[in-house]
């Protein structure tokens, strides 16, 4: 999008789409339900997966690094009026907050905290 923004040439917000659709695919999109009484689950109960992130493939972590590129997905709706990017702008700002101690649970020791990474199995 930098470069698109720079240059206003189409060929860089072509290759935006590409990156973007591929980031995409390491969000989740539904919910995978997590067992709260598994001692081994440290994932929040009554809480979504949708807006984790896989860390990398071959293992089960996950994580809400996509958090921040909200406003790029955004920026990206802006200029091509694609809708998926306009609602994956809003997965990525709000429904990645899932994990964060909103009131005082999970207890992470203060509100507002959120984990780096969880393991999902």
């Amino acid at each position: 999008m930098s470069l698109y923004n720079a240059t206003g040439k189409r060929r860089w917000l072509r290759d935006a789409r590409v990156a973007a659709n591929y980031s995409a695919s390491w969000i989740f999109a539904w919910n995978i339900p997590m067992d709260p009484d598994d001692p081994r689950c440290d994932f929040p109960a009554h809480r979504s997966t949708v807006g984790m992130s896989m860390i990398a493939t071959g293992n089960s972590g996950m994580d809400v690094y996509m958090s921040l590129c909200w406003f790029d997905y955004y920026r990206l709706w802006l200029d091509t009026h694609y809708q998926l990017y306009r609602r994956i702008a809003n997965v990525c700002a709000f429904d990645t907050k899932q994990t964060m101690d909103l009131n005082g649970y999970p207890h992470y020791g203060f509100i507002g905290l959120q984990e780096e990474a969880t393991i999902s199995a």
